[in-house]
């Protein structure tokens, strides 16, 4: 007897994703073939040797779990036709007077006996796949009203998209995509490090935490949905925590370069904007909160007059900030004459972030100002400038919106640039 499979019932290569056939064949007449209702695509079959293809390659790394499970069960079927036949021959005197219809019955029994289901259990979902579920999930549900709600900002649904892509980058390089309930240390965490920390990555570790918190979040809220996910999502090894990075600010003298600077007119309409990101203080997602497609009336209504400490007329303007810890929702602050006529009557436009902040890199090379920046180095220069200038870490809060002058002191001074003098008596 010679007990084979195929890739549906003719082994065809060109079809599509068929069922895995057996057949039970002990000569011309005894034979039988029946679909085991296990689907395989053509790719995952070895057509000359009629099995699953070697799981061991690296082009099938992502799908071996669910490849051999398959394959273990087509083995466990196989085996068990060899033994229950050697009892058939024994009562079958050498299969002596056995019918083809009788040969069906055996074959048909035989694998009823098999108390494992023939089906593998279903396949648990790609990572990849859910965490664009959940974005677009949390982008319809729009803006959160509180930190603990469900739903993404404009900004916080192009950070996840931005993340998403950065993780399908390692993906891709390492060709294979990993399914919710392959998400070890080992096999997933480790690798993922290993291939951020290699010169192939263009992602630094911070992104790569940053993408393990997204992970974190996806998982855990697809767990509440009855999603089989691997359990080390959840434990201490996922948890890792970001470095911190040197904070690089813009000095005086270089955002004056910054706002002298003449070029085309997309360059122009940054310089603009690089002078209200950093007069105002905003993150960049902020400005387009507060000035997206709005018209210079809709902005004049947001400015308004008031006093300094001193009792000499400023104005100042009511923004919005989107709540991030140590912050408030809203901050008022004092600008200049300068800053409101660019306000009121420059026309400006809000472009998208990556080309403002390709503008931004541009211009600093030919001001041959080396550094590191992007856009939110702007709101840092701005507090750091302050600082500088002796103000108070209270009212540089006025103008970040910081609630927290602890948070502010931590993240957005950049103390390699603050000259303290020592009181202690040294000689």
């Amino acid at each position: 007897m010679k007990v084979t499979f195929r890739y549906g019932s003719k082994n065809k290569k060109t079809a599509g994703i068929q069922n895995i056939y057996i057949r039970v064949r002990q000569n011309s007449t005894l034979e039988w073939e029946k679909s085991l209702g296990i689907k395989i695509k053509k790719e995952h079959w070895n057509f000359s040797e009629y099995f699953i293809v070697d799981t061991n390659k690296k082009e099938f790394w992502g799908v071996a779990n669910e490849l051999n499970e398959i394959k273990n069960r087509l083995t466990t079927i196989k085996r068990t036709y060899e033994f229950k036949f050697n009892d058939l021959q024994f009562k079958t005197k050498g299969f002596v007077n056995v019918t083809k219809e009788q040969w069906k019955e055996w074959c048909t029994s035989t694998l009823l006996e098999i108390t494992s289901p023939l089906k593998p259990k279903e396949l648990a979902p790609y990572l990849s796949d859910l965490m664009q579920e959940f974005i677009e999930f949390n982008e319809k549900l729009g803006t959160p009203k509180s930190r603990s709600d469900y739903g993404h900002s404009p900004a916080t649904s192009t950070r996840w998209k931005n993340l998403r892509n950065n993780f399908l980058s390692f993906e891709n390089a390492i060709g294979k995509k990993f399914r919710t309930t392959q998400l070890d240390h080992k096999n997933f965490y480790l690798p993922f490090k290993k291939w951020v920390d290699s010169k192939e990555s263009t992602i630094s570790y911070n992104t790569f935490v940053h993408i393990i918190k997204k992970i974190h979040a996806t998982c855990n809220y697809y767990k509440s949905e009855g999603i089989e996910i691997h359990p080390k999502v959840f434990s201490k090894e996922f948890a890792k925590t970001e470095t911190k990075k040197e904070i690089i600010t813009f000095t005086a003298e270089e955002m004056e370069m910054l706002f002298s600077f003449s070029a085309t007119a997309g360059k122009n309409n940054a310089v603009k904007v690089f002078r209200l990101q950093y007069d105002l203080c905003l993150r960049y997602s902020d400005l387009e909160l507060n000035f997206k497609n709005k018209s210079k009336e809709d902005i004049k209504r947001l400015i308004y007059e008031d006093v300094d400490a001193e009792g000499r007329p400023i104005y100042k303007i009511r923004l919005k900030q989107q709540k991030a810890k140590g912050e408030a929702p809203k901050k008022n602050v004092p600008i200049s004459n300068n800053t409101k006529d660019l306000l009121e009557t420059v026309p400006f436009e809000i472009t998208r972030l990556n080309t403002y902040n390709n503008h931004l890199s541009e211009i600093q090379k030919q001001l041959n100002i080396d550094k590191e920046n992007t856009s939110h180095s702007l709101r840092k220069s701005k507090c750091t400038n302050l600082k500088i200038m002796g103000i108070s870490d209270e009212e540089i809060c006025m103008y970040s919106g910081h609630t927290d002058p602890k948070i502010l002191r931590e993240n957005y001074i950049d103390w390699a640039r603050i000259d303290i003098k020592t009181n202690v008596k040294l000689n």
